[in-house]
């Protein structure tokens, strides 16, 4: 790093492993709070739970998912340059792949499938959901949830009905929420701290 305009520089390739990092960290946490409210609410037996696959890295991939439609498509953070967004997007990819490949259990065609699925879907439900004035993190942490639970999501339904517990859905919306938020506020801030530069350009590497 170095010092121009009063900002300290950071690259692209750094800030987006920094990022990862608290990524990582967030879906932990955001795991725990989930969690616990299934067992604590008996939602969900406690041997289910011990069986659900990879819970931490399935909401660690739609984070970032969820965070690379942002910051690729819609959020205004990047709205006068759309190019440094889409280099942060490589470079975070690349990093997940390479440096963190060893925290995933799927190989990195698998990852990189499952968070463009995410990637879609959250720029699919904005783009439905905008003029409606719904959230569409409710959606969003619906698919979650199957994609955590695949058919035990039938124990979260009301009785006699498809629709999720609307106590249960609110609750895991908020915390999924707030884990999409605090991971994408990392890129808020960094810009406001750094000025982020131009790592050599991946395909140049």
């Amino acid at each position: 790093m170095s010092k121009e305009n009063n900002k300290e520089t950071l690259t692209d390739a750094r800030a987006s492993y920094l990022y990862l990092e608290q990524v990582f960290a967030e879906s932990k946490t955001c795991w725990e709070s989930m969690r616990k409210f299934l067992q604590d609410h008996n939602y969900v037996a406690a041997e289910l739970m011990t069986k659900i696959d990879y819970p931490i890295e399935t909401l660690t991939l739609a984070i970032i998912g969820q965070n690379m439609s942002a910051l690729v498509a819609y959020s205004p953070l990047f709205n006068n340059n759309r190019a440094q967004a889409g280099r942060l997007e490589d470079w975070t990819l690349f990093n997940l792949l390479s440096d963190f490949s060893k925290k995933l259990p799927w190989t990195s065609e698998e990852t990189l499938a499952k968070i463009r699925h995410w990637e879609r879907l959250d720029y699919q439900l904005v783009s439905q959901l905008k003029d409606s004035g719904r959230n569409p993190f409710g959606d969003l942490t619906g698919h979650l949830l199957g994609e955590l639970l695949g058919d035990n999501i039938r124990n979260l339904c009301q009785p006699g009905t498809d629709h999720l517990n609307h106590f249960l859905l609110t609750f895991m919306a908020d915390t999924f929420t707030i884990a999409c938020s605090t991971s994408f506020l990392f890129w808020k801030k960094t810009t406001e701290t750094y000025q982020i530069i131009q790592e050599t350009p991946l395909w140049d590497a």
